[in-house]
C-alpha cells in the first residue's frame, strides 16, 4: 500500500480516489460528508473518520448579529438583520449557521463548544456526553481511525483548557469502548503566527503532548490552514522551515510509534514525508491542495492545471495557453519535458473544464509521489532533492508566468523554477 492519505469530501473525489489512489493506506472522510459519499467509497480502503468538530472554529470567530450560542433562533429569517432593500445582511453567515446547526444539533450538549462561558467548571458532564455521542456516531461507519474532537489552534492559547477536556473525555471513551480503533490528535493551525517564534512552537508541542496522553492517542495530524500554495510568496521558505521545526519538535516529544500525518498541501507535505518527519502525507483530490475547516463557506475557485516538469500548478486560462507555446519554442522536441508540456498544450481545450483539470492534476500528483516512493526509504530525501533540482534548472530556461496565471504571486515568484528553488534546500 502507498503511504499517502487522500482527503475525500465529494462524489467526484471518490472517482479520483478509485482512478488514481486505490492503493492508499487509508482514506479520510468527514462526518460532515460521509452520508453523501459512503456508497461511492471503495470498499478495500480502510476509513479514517473525522467528527468535524473543527467546524466550531467558524462559530467562535464569526461576529453573529443574533445569539446562536445559547439556543437556536426560533425564526432566524425574521430575527436576522436586513438591508434597506429587504435583503438579508451577510447571507453567508446564516448559511454557515444552518450548516453547523444541521450537522451538530442531533448531539446532546452540542452548544457546549459555542462559547467559552461553557468551558469552565460545571459543564464537564455536557462535554462528556457530546464527545461520546460524536465518537459513537463515527463508529457506525466501522473506521480504522477516528480524529479526536479538538478545536483548531489560535494565537492566544484560549482553547487550551477546552482541548484538554475534550482529549480527556476521548480517553475515557476509548477505555470504555475498547474497540481497538486508533485515535488521531488533530493540530489545525489557523494563524501563521503560531509557528513563527520558537517559544510559541514549543508551547504548542507541550500542549499537544499533554492532549495526546490524555486522549490515549495513537497518532497526530498537523495542517496549517493558512498555507495555500497558490498564494506562494518570498516568505514561503521561512514558513516551511518553521513548519518543519514544529513537526520535528512533535516527533521528539511523542512516542516513537506515534502515527504522524502532515497536510494536505501541494509540496511541503511531500518534503516532510520524504525526510521521514511524517509517516503519511495527506493529499487533496481536487485542485485546491489545502485544508478547509469543516462546515465553512465553499467556493469553486479557479480551475488549475499542473505543469509537470516544473512541479507547479497554475490557473488554466488563455494566458497559460500562450505561455505553453512560448515555453515549447525554447525546448528541443527531442526532450522528454517537451513532450510533457506539449501534451498539456495539445489537450488544453479539454483540460480547461473542471473535471479535466482535476483529473490532470491528480494524475500528475500521483505520478510525482510514486516516483519518490520508488526510492529506498533512506534515499527519498535525495530523490526529492534531485527531482526539484531538475525542475529548477528547467524552470530557468522557461519564460516567466503571466500575472493572470499566478494572480497572487509577485513577479519574482512567477519565475518558472521558483517553487522548485524554494523546496530544494528543504529536502535534505
Amino acid at each position: 500500500m502507498a503511504a499517502h492519505i487522500p482527503f475525500v469530501n465529494s462524489k467526484s473525489d471518490c472517482t479520483i480516489l478509485r482512478n488514481y489512489y486505490s492503493d492508499s493506506e487509508i482514506v479520510r472522510v468527514s462526518l460532515e460528508s460521509v452520508d453523501k459519499i459512503a456508497q461511492h467509497l471503495p470498499q478495500n480502503i480502510p476509513l479514517w473518520m473525522d467528527p468535524a468538530v473543527d467546524a466550531y472554529h467558524h462559530i467562535l470567530v464569526t461576529p453573529w448579529p443574533i445569539d446562536i450560542t445559547s439556543r437556536a433562533p426560533t425564526d432566524p429569517d425574521a430575527q436576522w438583520p436586513h438591508e434597506p432593500d429587504g435583503k438579508m445582511k451577510d447571507p453567508w453567515k446564516i448559511d454557515l449557521w444552518r450548516r453547523w446547526e444541521t450537522q451538530f444539533r442531533v448531539f446532546p450538549g452540542y452548544r457546549v463548544l459555542t462559547h467559552n462561558t461553557y468551558w469552565h467548571t460545571g459543564y464537564e458532564d455536557q462535554l462528556t456526553v457530546f464527545v461520546n455521542q460524536v465518537l459513537d456516531r463515527c463508529l457506525r461507519y466501522r473506521p480504522s481511525w477516528i480524529t479526536i474532537p479538538q478545536l483548531p489552534l489560535v494565537d492566544d492559547g484560549s482553547r487550551n483548557r477546552i482541548n484538554r477536556l475534550l482529549a480527556e473525555a476521548t480517553g475515557v471513551w476509548k477505555a470504555k469502548t475498547n474497540s481497538g480503533i486508533k485515535l488521531i490528535l488533530p493540530l489545525i493551525i489557523t494563524s501563521a503566527n503560531l509557528l513563527t517564534k520558537k517559544p510559541t512552537r514549543d508551547n504548542k508541542v507541550k500542549m499537544a503532548k499533554e492532549c495526546y496522553g490524555r486522549a490515549r492517542a495513537d497518532g497526530i495530524w498537523v495542517v496549517d490552514t493558512t498555507l495555500s500554495d497558490q498564494n506562494r510568496n518570498e516568505k514561503f521558505p521561512t514558513r516551511y522551515s518553521k513548519l518543519i521545526e514544529f513537526h520535528d519538535g512533535l516527533k521528539q516529544a511523542l512516542p516513537k510509534l506515534a502515527i504522524k500525518i502532515g497536510g494536505p498541501y501541494w509540496d511541503i507535505n511531500l518534503v516532510l514525508w520524504a525526510r521521514g518527519i511524517v509517516d503519511f502525507p495527506a493529499i487533496s483530490l481536487g485542485t485546491a491542495y489545502t485544508y478547509y475547516i469543516s462546515c465553512g463557506r465553499t467556493s469553486p475557485g479557479n480551475i488549475r492545471l499542473a505543469i509537470p516538469p516544473i512541479r507547479r500548478w497554475v490557473v488554466a486560462n488563455n494566458d497559460l495557453r500562450g505561455w505553453l507555446d512560448s515555453a515549447l519554442r525554447r525546448l528541443s522536441p527531442r526532450d522528454d519535458v517537451y513532450k510533457q508540456l506539449s501534451d498539456v498544450a495539445r489537450n488544453f481545450a479539454r483540460l480547461r473544464n473542471r473535471a479535466g483539470a482535476t483529473n490532470q492534476v491528480a494524475r500528475f500528483y500521483k505520478e510525482w509521489f510514486d516516483k519518490i516512493e520508488a526510492a529506498p526509504k533512506e534515499g527519498r530525501p535525495l530523490a526529492l532533492y534531485q527531482d526539484v533540482s531538475s525542475a529548477f534548472v528547467l524552470g530557468r530556461q522557461l519564460p516567466r508566468f503571466p500575472e493572470t496565471v499566478l494572480p497572487y504571486a509577485s513577479e519574482r515568484i512567477r519565475e518558472a523554477g521558483k517553487v522548485a528553488e524554494q523546496l530544494m534546500l528543504l529536502c535534505l
